[in-house]
């Protein structure tokens, strides 16, 4: 690989993924996201166009524009490009999903600065979203954009906007009717996530938007926990994590979830504690670059086929979840001790006592990672470099 990767050890690469302690060479899990999705969109024409072409032409065209000019990481990290990456693996060729897949990335292209002309009558994937506000489901969808402008026609119903589109309700007090609010950078995401092909699941948790203040809240308060007493994790968190998915659970636990097929996304329960949130704030985001760490290569060669046992989920499991999971708790508890080093405490000890219950979860999860042959390089340089700051035993 050739930018910021150039003149470093793949080894120091992947270490840099384990946690934010070690440093991360400048843009390098941007250009990772922006030149693998290049390469997708690539594939997917190649592989689609007569399927396609047949569809929409003018659709098709747009995308090979876009294809050809510089894809930004702003445009990659979104649910579309992590459908498009899961449905060439799968091996889709079903028409109508083909071209519902390619609206809702050449929306996410437009939206992205990418030029040219397009409509379709086809539902897109995901809900669509522009300037935080969430466009209502239509028949007919029509795209005219020079890069600078963007102009949006659903059902006959006319809607332009400024590119590049704006964070307005950063910070509000007021939130109106149908704008999702952007706090601390990451969008707050609620009624409409529905009509999206990977929500589906969890809808009926999700919280309401006439409640949506108390995820603001919760949100603030998370990230100023982390901002305050471990700003390293701050920065982690914020750098990969643009939108979450704010749940209500109505019995204090925390529950919280993200996809590799949904970028930038993650699902976290708001009636909890701020540590609580704090903590599952972490745990996403971690996931998040062990998604990208795998786009430069295989984490494991696939020649183990031992499923070792998980505390997480009282079940066995292949060793790449194995390495997810150790990943992600791990960073867990050197976010609580380093918050608890920086002097914070609560009457109830939430990160101490979170160490003495997950260190040995984290236990049982390294004996896998010891006794296994199938880690690659990658995968080994994710996971020991957090072994020997838990204490080389976890």
């Amino acid at each position: 690989m050739g930018g910021p990767c150039t003149g470093a050890g793949l080894r120091e690469v992947a270490q840099a993924f384990s946690g934010p302690q070690l440093p991360m060479a400048g843009d390098l899990p941007e250009y990772i996201v922006a030149q693998h999705g290049a390469a997708l969109l690539k594939l997917f024409l190649q592989f689609h166009h007569t399927i396609l072409e047949a569809r929409n032409p003018a659709l098709v065209a747009f995308l090979e524009q876009a294809a050809q000019e510089d894809i930004t990481f702003g445009t990659c990290w979104r649910p579309s490009f992590g459908l498009l990456e899961t449905y060439l693996q799968q091996g889709v060729t079903d028409p109508a999903t083909l071209e519902r897949l390619a609206v809702s990335l050449a929306w996410d292209l437009a939206i992205t600065g990418s030029r040219g002309s397009w409509s379709s009558s086809v539902a897109p994937m995901n809900a669509l979203l522009a300037d935080e506000r969430l466009l209502p489901p239509a028949q007919r969808l029509a795209v005219d954009t020079d890069g600078d402008t963007l102009q949006v026609n659903l059902d006959g119903q006319p809607l332009d906007f400024t590119l590049p589109l704006k964070a307005g309700s950063e910070d509000r007090a007021d939130i109106p009717a149908g704008i999702y609010p952007r706090v601390d950078g990451a969008l707050l995401l609620t009624g409409g996530m529905e009509r999206s092909y990977s929500y589906r699941e969890i809808a009926k948790s999700v919280l309401p938007e006439s409640d949506i203040g108390q995820a603001v809240e919760k949100h603030r308060e998370g990230m100023a926990l982390l901002r305050r007493y471990a700003p390293e994790y701050a920065r982690w968190v914020s750098r990969v994590v643009h939108s979450v998915i704010p749940l209500q659970n109505g019995n204090g636990r925390i529950n919280s979830g993200s996809s590799r097929s949904e970028p930038g996304v993650i699902h976290a329960t708001i009636d909890c504690g701020a540590e609580g949130y704090a903590e599952m704030l972490v745990h996403e985001a971690t996931h998040q670059y062990y998604y990208i760490l795998r786009r430069m290569g295989a984490l494991e060669d696939g020649s183990d086929p031992t499923l070792y046992y998980s505390p997480v989920k009282q079940t066995g499991r292949p060793i790449a979840m194995i390495l997810l999971a150790y990943h992600a708790f791990a960073n867990v508890v050197l976010m609580g001790r380093r918050i608890s080093a920086a002097g914070y405490s609560n009457a109830r000890r939430y990160f101490p006592q979170n160490d003495d219950f997950l260190m040995p979860i984290l236990q049982q999860l390294r004996e896998g990672l010891v006794t296994t042959t199938a880690l690659t390089e990658l995968g080994t340089a994710l996971w020991e470099p957090l072994d020997l700051q838990l204490g080389g035993g976890a």
